[in-house]
């Protein structure tokens, strides 16, 4: 059996340990998420439409992004972040 190493942040998979740890160190780091008030939330929300999140590739580059909330049936963080492990 030969183990297989996976990139923690974007899933691709390499067959050594080292390769997996430079394909996570070329993604960026947040360096900060925003929800803008007054923008994102709909009427009686929980959680907002979009978060705006500002990434530092391995540049050092400073970059932006918006991401939009997929709706889950189940809304416990924990239970949903271990499908994806």
């Amino acid at each position: 059996m030969k183990a297989k190493y996976f990139c923690e942040k974007c899933g691709s998979r390499y067959n050594t340990a080292e390769e997996a740890e430079k394909c996570e160190a070329q993604h960026g780091h947040i360096v900060v998420a925003h929800v803008i008030p007054g923008k994102v939330y709909s009427c009686g929300a929980l959680c907002p439409d979009e978060v705006y999140v500002k990434f530092r590739n391995y540049k050092g580059e400073e970059k932006a992004a918006k991401y939009g909330f997929a709706c889950y049936e189940n809304v416990d963080f924990e239970a949903v972040k271990k499908i994806y492990e």
